[in-house]
């Protein structure tokens, strides 16, 4: 008995310790800059004109390992229309060739510490006999949901991906937030 709950603590610290769990409010645009940028090297920037212009999103379901490894594609869609099949596989080789990590995101209960937090998810998945997390993964995601032009200033495809670019680099800079004790430091 006391092998196993040492084993079990071993084990919970190993994994809390090389994990990609986040709890922080950013996560999903982090990914979404992630999945972006992915597509960005593998089809080009052309490839990510055409889905701003004909606001085409894709939406990618998967399961990734605890440092956020692609794993398993699940699905990949966008809510309009279906990717043709060459265009899923070349992005889901590329993901899984490339191993970018992407990150896991949770919601924190309000009355529990991180670390509280990434041990109760640990238990949960050890108790679920499961090292994947499922997760879904969007471009744009919430990176143009605040496009908005100038008054005056043309609607154009170039201004939609300069925009694009200049939210990814926001995301890019901002502080992965690991506790509440972090934001206040950083003012927000």
């Amino acid at each position: 008995m006391k092998f196993e709950i040492l084993l079990l603590m071993l084990c919970t610290f190993t994994i809390s310790a090389q994990n990609r769990i986040s709890f922080d409010s950013n996560c999903l645009n982090r990914n979404s800059v992630l999945f972006t940028e992915a597509m960005m090297d593998l089809k080009g920037e052309p490839f990510i004109k055409k889905l701003l212009k004909s606001e085409e999103e894709i939406l990618m379901f998967c399961r990734v390992d605890s440092l956020g490894y692609l794993r398993e594609m699940v699905r990949m869609m966008p809510p309009e229309k279906p990717i043709p099949e060459n265009i899923k596989k070349e992005i889901t080789a590329y993901l899984f060739s490339r191993k970018i990590p992407f990150y896991i995101c949770y919601t924190k209960p309000a009355d529990m510490g991180e670390k509280e937090a990434v041990v109760l998810i640990t238990k949960e998945l050890f108790r679920q006999n499961d090292s994947l997390h499922l997760m879904n993964v969007g471009f744009p995601g919430d990176l143009m949901k605040f496009y908005n032009p100038a008054p005056g200033t043309p609607n154009t495809l170039e201004a939609r991906f300069e925009y694009l670019k200049g939210e990814m680099r926001k995301v890019r800079m901002t502080p992965v937030l690991r506790n509440w004790k972090q934001a206040v430091r950083l003012n927000f």
